[in-house]
């Protein structure tokens, strides 16, 4: 299984289909989480077997309040 941080742009090119679900884990940064539409495609990422991780999660109310999206908190 590979960790590995993708950028909204990257999100949108839809770069994470490159692996699969069960290879991959997407890592999002605090650009991502910031982006009201990049969040979006986590979240369709995630209904489609891809787990998520938080990188660099900070105690502020924009992570705490999206604990549930991630499988994993760096």
């Amino acid at each position: 299984m590979s960790f590995m941080t993708f950028t909204t742009n990257l999100l949108m090119k839809q770069t994470p289909k490159l692996f699969r679900p069960s290879d991959l884990v997407i890592q999002v940064d605090d650009s991502v989480i910031i982006h009201p539409l990049a969040m979006r495609f986590v979240e369709r990422y995630s209904k489609e077997g891809y787990q998520v991780a938080a990188n660099e999660f900070q105690f502020t109310q924009r992570y705490i309040s999206l604990l549930d999206r991630f499988d994993y908190i760096k």
